[in-house]
C-alpha cells in the first residue's frame, strides 16, 4: 500500500498541481530526509523481525519521495526502479517472516537464531532478499537508489548524499543483522525442535520467483535498462 502513494504523486499531484508541487519541493525533500534517517536509524535496535522490514520499508519510501521531488530524470527513473523493486522485495521478506512465525509463533530476533542448521534453504532464500533490501548490486533497489543518490549529489548538496549514504550503511547493516540473528548463532531448544520442517516445495516455487524478479526482472529487459542507465551515467559525468 506504500506504493499506492508515490503512484498518487505521479499520477495526480503532479499532473494535478504541478506549479505548488515544485514550490513545495524543498519542504518535501526535508521531511523525506528525516524520515530515512530516523528509520534507518531506528531499524539498528530493532528485534522484532517484521517491524524492521517495515522500518526499512520506510526509508525506502523516503527515498522514493526524495527521488520524485527532486525534479530531475536521475530522480524519477529511480524512483520508478524502486517501487518496483522495493515491491516485490518487501513482499518476499514479509512472505519469509510469515513462514517464521507460523513455524515458532515468534518474530522476536532475539529468541532465534541458528536455523541455518534445520533450515538451509530459507536461509538461503533470507540471505538473497537480506540483500536485495540493501541495495546489493544487480537488485532492482540497487539501481534505483543509484539513480536517486546521482540525482541528489547534482541537484542537492554533498551533505544530503553523505547523509544518505549513512542511512544506507545502516539499512545494510539492519538487513544483515537479519539475517544472521535468524541463520546463526545457538538454537533455542525451548522453542527450536530438530523436526521443524524447512521450506515446502511450493513455499520454495513462490521465493523463487520473487527472488528471479527481485534480481533479474530488470536485466531480462536489458533492452530497456541499459540506454537509459548509460545515457544518464553519460551526461552525469560528461
Amino acid at each position: 500500500m506504500l506504493k499506492v502513494g508515490a503512484f498518487g504523486f505521479v499520477r495526480y499531484l503532479f499532473g494535478l498541481l504541478h506549479d505548488i508541487s515544485i514550490s513545495y519541493a524543498l519542504p518535501v525533500c526535508a521531511l523525506a530526509l528525516i524520515s530515512i534517517f530516523f528509520s534507518a536509524i531506528s531499524s539498528i535496535t530493532e528485534t522484532d523481525a517484521k517491524r524492521l522490514v517495515a522500518q526499512t520499508s520506510i526509508a525506502h519510501m523516503g527515498l522514493i519521495v526524495l527521488g520524485l521531488f527532486i525534479f530531475v530524470e536521475h530522480g524519477f527513473y529511480g524512483a520508478f526502479f524502486l517501487i518496483i523493486g522495493h515491491g516485490i522485495i518487501a513482499t518476499a521478506l514479509f512472505y519469509l517472516i510469515g513462514i517464521l512465525y507460523d513455524r515458532f509463533h515468534t518474530r522476536d530476533l532475539t529468541l532465534l537464531g541458528g536455523l541455518v542448521q534445520l533450515m538451509p534453504l530459507y536461509c538461503t532464500c533470507l540471505f538473497f532478499f537480506a540483500l536485495a533490501n540493501a541495495g546489493f548490486p544487480w537488485s532492482l533497489s540497487f539501481v534505483g537508489e543509484l539513480f536517486i543518490l546521482m540525482g541528489v549529489a547534482r541537484e542537492l548538496s554533498l551533505a544530503v548524499f553523505f547523509v544518505l549514504m549513512i542511512c544506507s550503511v545502516a539499512l545494510l547493516y539492519s538487513n544483515l543483522r537479519l539475517f544472521i540473528s535468524i541463520s546463526f548463532g545457538t538454537l533455542n531448544k525451548d522453542l527450536i525442535s530438530n523436526a521443524t520442517p524447512d521450506l515446502t516445495h511450493l513455499e520454495l516455487f513462490c521465493a523463487c520467483l520473487l527472488t528471479l524478479n527481485a534480481f533479474f526482472l530488470m536485466w531480462g529487459n536489458g533492452f530497456f535498462f541499459y540506454p537509459i542507465f548509460f545515457d544518464l551515467l553519460g551526461r552525469y559525468f560528461l
